[in-house]
């Protein structure tokens, strides 16, 4: 598995575990949890061990949302800060899944 800051990816048998782990932040969306989640999924889904995903989120909540924080800091960013940051934002949905959910079935569980 590989070592993140803002998850933590386990296997247990053969089902990948993606915690999101951020519980002082309610496991809230930022930059860098977004980039770490888009590579671990690409991760399990090449995974050949990998029969199904399951994402889950420390602490009391599962996930929030967006870092407040952020989003607040987004009006200052440059034009092309904003250019640039727009396929990150856009991960954040169902498309960071779509490849994996198309080969595997992926279910929510509390870690």
């Amino acid at each position: 598995m590989r070592a993140y800051q803002n998850l933590e990816e386990t296997q247990r048998g053969s089902a990948t575990w993606i915690t999101l782990n951020r519980p002082q932040e309610r496991n809230a969306f930022n930059p860098a949890m977004i980039d770490e989640l888009t590579a671990a999924v690409a991760h399990a889904g090449s995974n050949a061990e990998t029969g199904a995903l399951v994402p889950a989120g420390a602490g009391a909540g599962s996930c929030v949302g967006t870092d407040l924080t952020w989003l607040r800091g987004m009006p200052s960013y440059a034009h092309q800060e904003n250019v640039a940051d727009a396929p990150r934002v856009s991960r954040q949905g169902q498309e960071g899944m779509r490849p994996f959910l198309e080969k595997r079935p992926a279910c929510f569980a509390k870690s």
